[in-house]
C-alpha cells in the first residue's frame, strides 16, 4: 500500500496593503515636499529679482554721482565731515573744488613750494612752507589755485578759499624748473567724486611734483627719481 505524500503549505505572498491613514500620511509629505519645493523656487526667484535690483540701483547711484561731479554738485552725506569736490578747469596750472566745511571749527591751511614737498605724508620740519589759521565759510564755497604771472611777469601760486584769497612768489629758479617741460604728477582732492573727510586732518587738496628727463644711451628718457620742484596744499582743523 502506498503512503499518500503530504502536500506542501502554500507559500504567502506578500502584498502591499494600504491602510487609509497610510494613504493620507503619504498624501500630507507629497503635499509638503511641493510645497517645500515651490517655497525654494520662488524664494531663488525673489534672490534673483532683488539682486537685479540692487544692481540695477547700484548703476543708478553710479550714474548720479558722475553726473553731480560733471556738474560741480557737491553730495553732502554727514554735515559733520568735510566735503571736497574737484571741479573741472578749462586752463594748465589751474585747480578748482567745490568745498563744504562743518561749521563751528577754526581751519588751517598750509602751503608749501619747493624741492621739499614730500612725496607722501605731511611733515613740513625741513620743507619751507606757510600756514594761514581763520574762519572760513561755514557753508559750501568754491577753493581755487593757479599758477600765473604777475604784472611783472614773475611767476605766483594763487589761492582763493571763498571770499578771501593770498598769492605767493615762486622763484626764478623754481619756476624754470616747474615750467621746464619734464613730467608732472598731479593728486587732487575729490578728482572724481565727492571725496569725505574726517575735519580733524590734515586733508589734502593738492601735491604736485614735476620731474626732469634724464636722457638714457638708447636715446629714449626717463623720469628723473627725485622731483625737482613741488606744491603741497592741505586743510586741517586749527586747535
Amino acid at each position: 500500500m502506498i503512503s499518500a505524500v503530504p502536500s506542501q503549505p502554500p507559500r504567502p505572498r506578500w502584498r502591499w496593503q494600504f491602510s487609509l491613514f497610510t494613504l493620507l500620511l503619504v498624501a500630507i509629505v507629497a503635499c509638503v515636499v511641493a510645497a517645500y519645493l515651490g517655497t525654494a523656487r520662488r524664494l531663488e526667484e525673489a534672490k534673483a529679482t532683488i539682486g537685479r535690483q540692487q544692481a540695477d540701483l547700484k548703476a543708478r547711484d553710479a550714474e548720479i554721482t558722475k553726473l553731480e561731479a560733471e556738474l560741480g554738485i557737491l553730495t553732502i552725506t554727514d554735515p559733520s565731515k568735510v566735503h571736497i569736490l574737484a571741479l573741472r578747469s578749462k586752463e594748465d596750472w589751474h585747480w578748482r573744488w567745490r568745498v563744504y566745511l562743518p561749521p563751528g571749527k577754526k581751519w588751517r591751511i598750509t602751503q608749501a613750494l619747493g624741492e621739499r614737498v614730500p612725496k607722501q605724508g605731511f611733515d613740513m620740519s625741513n620743507v619751507p612752507h606757510g600756514s594761514s589759521s581763520g574762519d572760513l565759510s561755514n557753508e559750501e564755497f568754491t577753493a581755487e589755485v593757479w599758477i600765473a604771472r604777475d604784472v611783472n611777469g614773475s611767476l605766483r601760486l594763487n589761492r582763493r578759499f571763498g571770499g578771501s584769497g593770498v598769492a605767493n612768489g615762486i622763484s626764478e629758479e623754481d619756476a624754470k624748473k616747474l615750467l621746464a617741460g619734464g613730467s608732472t604728477s598731479t593728486h587732487t582732492a575729490g578728482m572724481s567724486a565727492t571725496e569725505v573727510f574726517d575735519p580733524a586732518g590734515p586733508i589734502e587738496l593738492l601735491r604736485l611734483h614735476t620731474h626732469s628727463h634724464i636722457p638714457q644711451p638708447d636715446g629714449s628718457s626717463i623720469s628723473s627719481e627725485k622731483p625737482d620742484f613741488g606744491i603741497l596744499l592741505f586743510l586741517e582743523e586749527a586747535r
